[in-house]
């Protein structure tokens, strides 16, 4: 006989008389170990399968109860403008615009003051532009 087989003949005899095997162990206390090991386990990650199938379901619902309404309402028509209201309404808001007084600064002119307050405060701090 050559050598590599007598040496794998003794490996498969001491796999098999080891002492593992031949271990006998209570039914509960196999339960509690195996109860152990799988709470030492890591936990997981949860797939993202276990999302995506009720995303898309509901996705796919919510686009077939759209278009099911959609098909379901009548068009609806514009509405035709009443111009003798529209003129009204127009003559009345000329009439309050005329009201305003005509003294207001122009917008400009209170923007050019707030420049040159601006200026001063930053030239008296020494701060420069």
């Amino acid at each position: 006989m050559s050598e590599s087989k007598i040496n794998r003949g003794l490996f498969e005899q001491s796999l098999s008389t080891a002492p593992e095997t031949q271990a006998k162990v209570s039914e509960k206390l196999h339960q509690d170990i195996m109860r152990a090991v799988r709470l030492a386990k890591p936990v997981g990650r949860v797939t993202s399968t276990t999302w995506t199938v009720p995303a898309w379901g509901t996705g796919i619902a919510a686009t077939a109860v759209a278009v099911f309404y959609l098909a379901q309402t009548p068009p609806v028509t514009p509405l035709q403008p009443d111009l003798s209201s529209t003129a009204a309404t127009l003559t009345s808001l000329g009439e309050k615009l005329a009201a305003l007084p005509g003294e207001t600064a122009l917008p400009e002119e209170e923007l050019r003051k707030e420049l040159a307050r601006i200026k001063s405060d930053l030239s008296r701090f020494g701060i420069g532009s």
